[in-house]
C-alpha cells in the first residue's frame, strides 16, 4: 500500500477512535505536562560552571529521561486502550509507577544513555557559541549601522565555531531520530506482552518494525505541521494534536501486529492494571 494512503487511513481511524474519549486523553495529557515540565525547567537553572556541576546536570538529565519513559508507558497504555475499544482513565498515566517498573527502566536505559551522550557535545558547542557570539543588541546595532564590512569579518571569524556547531547539531538530530525510530514500539510491545522480559521485548519490538521504517518515519514527519501550529497557537493546539498523534501511533503498532501475525490481536494490558 502507498505510504501516504496508509498514513492517511491510520489518521482517519484515529480521529474516529478519539471522538468519545477526547476528554480523558486531554486530561491525561495535561496531567503529564503538569508533572513533567517543571523538571527540565528546573534543570535549565542548574549551575554548570564546574565539571562537578556539569556531571550533576547530565546525571539529572538522564534520570529525567528515565522518569519520562515511565510516564510515557502510562500514556501508551491509554492509547492502546483507545485503539482496542477499551475505556481509558486518567489514572492509567501512573501505570508504570505501579507495574513493570523494572522492565520499563531497563527498556529506557539504552535510549536515555545514547541521548545523554549526544547532549554532551551539543551542550559544549552551545556554551562555546554563547561565549563568542555578540549579544543581540550588538548585532542589531551593526545591522542598523549598515557596516557590512564589519559584519562580514565577524561572520568569517565565527565560521570555524558555527560550522562545527551545525555539524554537531545535525549529528545530534540524526542520532535522536534514529533512536526514537528504533525504540518506538518497545513500550507498546511491553504492555501487550507482559510475560516477556526486557531483552525479548526489545528484540521482538525492533523485529516488528523491520520493513516498516519508512512508513513510521513518514508518519512521524507528517505531524510536523501540527507541531508548528502548536508554536503559533501558544501550544493550545497540542491539546488535540498530541492525543491525535499518539492514537495514530498506537494504530500503527496494531497494524504491525496484524501484519506479522496475520490477524489483529486484542491488547491484553487491561487485565494487568
Amino acid at each position: 500500500m502507498n505510504t501516504h494512503v496508509f498514513s492517511r487511513r491510520l489518521k482517519i481511524t484515529a480521529r474516529g477512535q478519539l471522538f468519545n474519549r477526547i476528554g480523558t486523553v486531554i486530561g491525561a495529557f495535561l496531567m503529564h505536562m503538569a508533572i513533567y515540565l517543571p523538571l527540565p525547567f528546573f534543570l535549565s537553572y542548574l549551575n554548570t560552571s564546574t565539571i562537578i556541576n556539569l556531571m550533576i546536570y547530565f546525571v539529572i538529565s538522564f534520570l529525567i529521561s528515565i522518569y519520562s519513559g515511565i510516564l510515557m508507558t502510562g500514556e501508551s497504555l491509554i492509547y492502546l486502550k483507545v485503539v482496542t475499544g477499551q475505556e481509558p482513565a486518567v489514572s492509567d498515566l501512573f501505570y508504570g509507577f505501579k507495574n513493570q517498573t523494572g522492565r520499563i527502566i531497563l527498556l529506557r536505559l539504552i535510549p536515555a544513555l545514547v541521548l545523554m551522550l549526544t547532549d554532551i557535545p551539543a551542550f559544549i558547542i552551545s556554551e562555546r557559541l554563547s561565549s563568542v557570539l555578540p549579544d543581540t543588541s550588538t548585532m542589531l546595532s551593526l545591522m542598523q549601522s549598515g557596516d557590512y564590512e564589519t559584519i562580514m569579518k565577524l561572520s568569517y571569524d565565527l565560521y570555524p565555531v558555527t560550522s562545527k556547531a551545525c555539524l554537531v547539531f545535525l549529528a545530534q538530530f540524526l542520532i535522536t531520530l534514529a533512536v526514537n525510530v528504533i525504540f518506538s514500539q518497545t513500550l507498546f510491545y511491553m504492555l501487550d506482552y507482559p510475560e516477556l522480559d526486557a531483552g525479548e521485548v526489545l528484540i521482538r519490538s525492533i523485529s516488528l518494525l523491520r520493513g516498516n521504517w519508512g512508513k513510521y518515519l513518514y508518519l512521524t514527519l507528517s505531524f510536523i505541521p501540527w507541531h508548528v501550529l502548536g508554536i503559533f497557537t501558544l501550544y493550545f493546539s497540542f491539546l488535540w494534536s498530541f492525543p491525535y498523534k499518539w492514537t495514530t501511533m498506537a494504530d500503527f503498532y496494531m497494524e504491525l501486529v496484524k501484519e506479522k501475525s496475520g490477524q489483529r490481536t486484542e491488547s491484553v494490558v487491561d487485565i494487568h492494571i
